[in-house]
């Protein structure tokens, strides 16, 4: 579920949604869709390699992610991981010139995961990414932007695990023609293992 850019319908009080000031979910929408494959290989004690891809789809089209993710468990609650990603876009976008072409996008993620206790854990997620294409430019005006984001995992059982998540994606917003607004994301999800 994205809060899309933040926005607002100016209805309220010092432009808020609702005529008590206060921001409503009512521009919420259900966007993102996504399929995570992967392995995780441990190479040497306390170092893993997990290859994966991720296959999304959204109403703009369709994107095919593979990626290649390090991960280093410092100790047995604290892990550690880098991840480069690279996001083929199967349909084409808009640069700011006005041309149209088929823009894909490098990105590299920074993990820390903590495990509270055997049920809960939390992951904190950093990233930078950039568009192949330097004329295409986020909402920032920049061809690269960065995100934050901080999850929340209950591990049900050993097949089984619900999550939240928080995601800060900088000031990345479009509304009303006016860029750089602050923008977040939020998301409920569940992980399948085999």
């Amino acid at each position: 579920m994205d809060n899309k850019n933040n926005k607002n319908n100016h209805q309220g009080n010092q432009g808020t949604d609702r005529a008590d000031g206060s921001h409503s979910f009512g521009d919420s929408t259900v966007d993102y869709n996504e399929i995570e494959v992967n392995y995780s290989w441990p190479f040497a004690e306390k170092w893993a390699l997990q290859p994966g891809g991720i296959y999304h789809w959204s109403s703009k089209g369709t994107q095919l992610r593979p990626y290649l993710r390090v991960n280093y468990k410092a100790t047995p609650d604290l892990t550690f991981g880098l991840r480069y990603r690279y996001d083929y876009n199967t349909y084409e976008t808009v640069n700011s010139a006005g041309e149209s072409h088929r823009d894909s996008v490098n990105r590299l993620d920074l993990y820390v995961a903590y495990k509270f206790n055997a049920q809960w854990s939390a992951l904190y997620q950093g990233t930078v990414y950039r568009h192949v294409n330097d004329d295409y430019k986020y909402k920032n005006d920049k061809s690269s932007a960065t995100e934050n984001a901080l999850t929340l995992r209950y591990k049900w059982n050993d097949w089984f695990s619900p999550y939240i998540e928080y995601d800060y994606l900088g000031k990345q917003g479009y509304h009303d023609g006016q860029n750089k607004i602050s923008e977040s994301r939020y998301r409920i999800g569940m992980t399948f293992t085999l």
